[in-house]
């Protein structure tokens, strides 16, 4: 790693969780390029979608986007893959132990956030890595 790349190191921002919410609310407004890794344990059903905002201050995540709580959803690409995840569909987990890993467009974002909806079974985290170059 050269000198001018800075780098955040891994953060959890969802940590063996069990059912939907929010979880960890990041500033990644100083780096480019970021990489989030979906892991769960057994069998899992959900919706994990990546909230963000380019507001100063931090949206309140657990509350629906609106004019005074300004966030929409990213989108995301599957490493390996080409075709990008629409923010408004997010990763649909189904399976055992499951294991993904994913880039977030990052262009000019403050705050992101992972969001778990149609939680019904499993337990799901989510690391994220950032670095600027």
């Amino acid at each position: 790693m050269s000198d001018m790349r800075k780098k955040y190191g891994m953060q959890k921002m969802l940590a063996g969780v069990v059912a939907n919410g929010a979880g960890a609310a990041i500033d990644v407004s100083d780096y480019k390029n970021i990489v989030l890794q979906v892991y769960t344990s057994g069998t899992t059903t959900a919706t994990i979608k990546f909230a963000y905002s380019m507001k100063t201050t931090k949206p309140d995540f657990t509350s629906a986007p609106s004019a005074t709580n300004v966030y929409d959803y990213v989108q995301i690409l599957p490493l390996g893959a080409q075709t990008a995840l629409t923010g408004a569909t997010g990763i649909a987990l189904s399976g055992a132990d499951v294991i993904k890993c994913y880039q977030v467009q990052a262009n000019y974002i403050k705050w992101l956030c992972p969001i778990v909806s149609g939680y019904s079974a499993g337990t799901i985290t989510v690391e994220m890595d950032a670095a600027s170059d």
